[in-house]
């Protein structure tokens, strides 16, 4: 097991260290790891049937989990945010983008375009 491949985090904002191992990547930038959550009423850690998006990031600040999903030969990103609800996460917010060469940048674009 390489060093990168566990992270320690508090992963649902709830003041308990979780840890994450590194579960695959993808073809781009994706990629899935399996969070395993602290239980403080059992003292132990449970896998995280919650956390099964692709490339997850966490705002401590904001108590937001996003999922940042790259497709279509990298011309497609959908970012997704979501906050944890009675200990399931609900989405907030969800944001299509779709690289434009004419602007040399990333535009954003109707939310479903991405489904």
């Amino acid at each position: 097991c390489r060093g990168d491949e566990v992270e320690v985090g508090d992963f649902n904002f709830d003041g308990y260290e979780d840890f994450s191992v590194f579960a695959e990547g993808f073809v781009g930038p994706n990629t899935r790891s399996n969070y395993y959550l602290f239980n403080p009423n059992t003292q132990q850690y449970e896998y995280s049937d919650e956390l099964t998006d692709v490339t997850l990031s966490f705002d401590a600040k904001r108590k937001v989990v996003t999922s940042t999903n790259q497709c279509c030969a990298g011309s497609q990103v959908l970012v997704i945010e979501s906050k944890w609800v009675n200990r399931h996460l609900k989405p907030i917010a969800k944001k299509c983008y779709r690289w434009s060469d004419e602007k040399d940048d990333w535009v954003r674009v109707a939310d479903h375009a991405c489904d």
